[in-house]
């Protein structure tokens, strides 16, 4: 009976632990009307201006330029539908050979080892994953993030409010 209780402790702590990342994730979440506030956007009048304006804003806002990462990795994902075949391939393949738990499969009157399944689904997998072309889309992911944080970031001036406490924070 112990026992059961520590894993329920165990796992009611895990759950705390998500949970209070979770909400420390969210609680860094900028309002939409904050974070698209056309009114802020100018260009910066020198690289430092840049630089500490990418600084500041990437500190503020890093919540929403995940979201936004996330958001494009799914669209490069429903973009590229064949690389989403090849990843679920993949993932019910590795799936389906742990459910074995290292027992061969047995198939009428032939008998698969754990590695030789391993190898066969690397043979379907390298060249279905080579097909799809995962290098570009990691490319146009890396592109669009680059373009899009740091645009925001540059573009983006800080709120009045971040000058006073720097002044607050020397004196």
């Amino acid at each position: 009976m112990s026992a059961l209780s520590l894993s329920i402790t165990k796992v009611s702590e895990t759950f705390s632990e998500i949970y209070a990342s979770r909400a420390q994730y969210l609680s860094g979440f900028k309002s939409v009307g904050e974070f698209l506030d056309v009114r802020r956007i100018s260009r910066p009048r020198n690289f430092s201006e840049a630089q500490s304006r990418i600084s500041f804003n990437f500190s503020r806002f890093s919540s929403n330029y995940l979201a936004i990462i996330a958001m494009l990795v799914i669209y490069a994902l429903i973009r590229n539908p064949l690389l989403l075949i090849v990843i679920g391939i993949g993932v019910g393949g590795v799936y389906g050979i742990r459910k074995l738990q290292g027992a061969d499969l047995q198939l009428s009157h032939r008998v698969i080892s754990n590695q030789n399944l391993y190898v066969i689904l690397a043979c379907v997998l390298i060249p279905l994953g080579l097909f799809a072309s995962p290098i570009e889309t990691i490319i146009w992911l890396v592109g669009a993030s680059c373009v899009c944080v740091f645009g925001h970031a540059a573009f983006f001036e800080p709120p009045v409010e971040s000058a006073f406490e720097t002044v607050e924070q020397q004196v």
